[in-house]
C-alpha cells in the first residue's frame, strides 16, 4: 500500500503486484467501477500490476507520479478500468496511458481534450434509451478524437454479449463497445460471474494493445 496526500488527508492506494514486480510490468489502475477481486487473480496470473485508489481528492497525475515512484512500471502499458472516472481520466492523462476501459454508465464529454489519440472500451449492461444515447454519444466522441474511419466489426460471441469494434482509427488506436447481458458464458475461457468476465474481457484489450510510450511535453 501506498499513502497520497491531500488536502483531506492522506489517501491509501491498495496495491497488488506479481511475483515478477522486480521487473517493469503493465499497470492497471483500477478505479471505483472496478471490481478488487476479479483484477488481482487476474493479475497473478498475466504478470500486472494493479493500483486500487480510495477516497477523493487525488488528482490522476498525482497518482501516476506516486505509483510510477513506488512500483517498476512499464510506463508504456498504463490503463485505467473504472467508471466515470475512468472516462475523465481519458481526457486528462492520455499522454501518459495506453488505454481506457470504462464500465457501466458514468461517462463525460465536458472539456473533453485529450492530447493524444487513445485506445477506449465502454463495456455496460443493458442500458435505458437515454443512458445508451450517452453511451453513443461517448463513442463517437473517441472515434473523431482517434480519427476512426470505415465501417464498425460487430461480434456476437455468445448469447448475452454483443460487441462493436472500429479498429481503422489513427495511430494504432481502437474504439470498442461491448454490452453484456446477465449470461457471462459468452466468451470463451472467460470467468463465469458478469463481473469477472468482464474485468477479463477489459484485460484482453489491454493485452494485445501494443505499448504506447508517453507523449514528450
Amino acid at each position: 500500500m501506498v499513502s497520497i496526500p491531500t488536502p483531506a488527508g492522506p489517501r491509501p492506494v491498495l496495491l497488488h503486484a506479481s511475483r515478477a514486480a522486480y521487473m517493469p510490468r503493465p499497470l492497471v489502475i483500477a478505479l471505483p467501477g472496478a471490481d478488487p477481486t476479479t483484477y488481482s487473480p487476474m493479475a497473478s496470473r498475466e504478470n500486472f500490476l494493479v493500483a486500487y485508489p480510495s477516497g477523493s481528492g487525488i488528482t490522476g497525475g498525482q497518482l501516476l507520479d506516486r505509483l510510477e515512484a513506488s512500483l517498476c512500471v512499464n510506463k508504456a502499458e498504463v490503463y485505467v478500468a473504472g467508471g466515470a472516472t475512468a472516462a475523465r481520466l481519458a481526457c486528462e492523462l492520455s499522454s501518459r496511458l495506453a488505454a481506457v476501459a470504462v464500465m457501466g454508465d458514468g461517462r463525460t464529454l465536458h472539456a473533453c481534450r485529450p492530447a493524444r489519440p487513445l485506445p477506449v472500451l465502454a463495456i455496460h449492461g443493458a442500458t435505458t434509451p437515454r443512458n445508451r444515447a450517452s453511451v453513443e454519444q461517448w463513442l463517437a466522441h473517441w472515434r473523431h478524437i482517434d480519427g476512426c474511419r470505415g465501417l464498425a466489426k460487430r461480434i456476437v460471441p455468445g448469447p448475452g454479449v454483443s460487441e462493436t469494434v472500429w479498429r481503422h482509427c489513427a495511430a494504432g488506436t481502437r474504439v470498442e463497445d461491448v454490452q453484456v447481458g446477465r449470461a457471462a458464458g459468452a466468451w470463451p475461457h472467460a470467468p463465469r460471474t458478469v463481473q469477472a468476465a468482464a474485468a477479463w474481457r477489459v484485460w484482453q484489450l489491454f493485452r494485445t494493445l501494443p505499448p504506447r510510450a508517453p507523449a514528450r511535453s
